[in-house]
């Protein structure tokens, strides 16, 4: 963050908002610190389709966030997972993959549909469930 007088501001940990969107230093227990970069990733993905688009575009918009909040090392780790995760969520036409595995395989739109988009949402949401596993028990 700049001042006025463009000069930076030092970040201390007494600067730091005691209750945050990520919950890390909320003072009323733990809860979901990645499923806010989950939904952020899983809608970026399903709105613009490549993953390496959703993740790092989702990384840069929940930065504010986890910054703010007092997570560990660990925790940090799950909201990366938890990001990646959101990434790979629901593959479907608009993303180049889903055509590439549906050419490869020699597949029609609603059977790449049914095997391919399913296969990764179900990836993104065991990786989800881990991460947030992770989270609490960090």
């Amino acid at each position: 963050m700049w001042r006025a007088d463009r000069t930076p501001r030092r970040w201390t940990r007494h600067h730091r908002k005691a209750s945050t969107t990520c919950g890390c230093s909320s003072g009323k227990g733990r809860h979901q610190g990645g499923g806010v970069a989950y939904v952020v990733a899983t809608a970026l993905r399903v709105a613009q389709g490549p993953a390496t688009v959703a993740l790092t575009t989702a990384a840069g918009l929940i930065q504010p966030v986890v910054m703010d909040a007092d997570c560990n090392a660990v925790q940090l780790a799950a909201i990366v997972l938890a990001t990646a995760a959101g990434s790979v969520t629901a593959s479907h036409v608009n993303d180049s993959g889903f055509w590439l595995v549906g050419r490869f395989f020699n597949m029609d739109v609603k059977t790449t549909l049914k095997t391919w988009t399913v296969r990764e949402t179900t990836i993104g949401l065991s990786a989800f469930g881990l991460a947030s596993l992770l989270f609490v028990i960090a």
